[in-house]
């Protein structure tokens, strides 16, 4: 998907220049990028004319092996063999580990002052981690939302709405008590210590973090149906 947005970014409008030409030309293009993705991340290249047959007949009257070769070599050099792609995931990983980080801290403290008294802790990560998740995908659904942002601030966005929505839910059984004060803190999970943690303030990605709320709540809450926006 990628490789596919990227490409129509650069060269689409030259490519794709009226109905015809969208009708031969994706067919190609869709081939040809999924056989691109399979050499970048698997270890066997699928067989060109096997691709080709999983096309519709329709389809298939406009894709032959020396199109797709040719159709490689045109996204290649469109991407001046640039196929480099950083995906916000990691950065939603390491965000989580320094959240739980900096709740499990001020848990402790906590507890340290309520003489005695348990209460149960549960990291951030194990509630906002399903949700980012289910947010990443729509938002890789969408190339306006991701195409020419760098992925750390989709990272940091994503979060703050994972935030919203679980704060929105009924939280889970197994859930600690404690998990309601992080998620209602009156500056959201992104303080101060976060911003130090890891260099990105609330004000570089808030207007990002909108963005996807708002196209979010347009498709139906997305793949998951956990739209519960307070």
């Amino acid at each position: 998907m990628n490789i596919f947005d990227r490409f129509l970014a650069l060269a689409g409008s030259k490519i794709l220049t009226n109905d015809l030409a969208k009708q031969t030309q994706i067919p190609i293009i869709i081939t040809t990028v999924t056989i691109m993705a399979a050499k970048l991340e698997q270890p066997m290249t699928p067989s060109i004319n096997r691709m080709i047959k999983l096309l519709t007949p329709e389809e298939e009257k406009h894709v032959d092996k020396a199109k797709v070769i040719t159709m490689e070599a045109t996204i290649i050099r469109a991407f001046n063999f640039d196929f480099g792609f950083l995906s916000p995931l990691p950065f939603i990983e390491r965000f989580l580990r320094l959240l739980d980080h900096a709740v499990e801290t001020q848990y402790n403290a906590d507890e340290h002052k309520l003489s005695g008294v348990t209460c149960p802790f549960t990291k951030p990560s194990t509630l906002l981690h399903p949700v980012a998740v289910d947010l990443l995908k729509f938002v890789f659904s969408k190339s306006e939302l991701f195409w020419g942002r760098p992925p750390s601030i989709l990272a940091a966005s994503i979060l703050l709405l994972a935030q919203k929505i679980v704060r929105g839910s009924p939280l889970p059984p197994e859930a600690s008590p404690y998990s309601l004060k992080w998620l209602s803190a009156a500056g959201g999970m992104w303080d101060a210590k976060m911003s130090g943690f890891t260099g990105i303030k609330p004000a570089e990605f808030e207007e990002t973090a909108a963005q996807i709320e708002h196209a979010y709540k347009a498709n139906g809450g997305g793949n998951a149906q956990i739209l519960l926006f307070q």
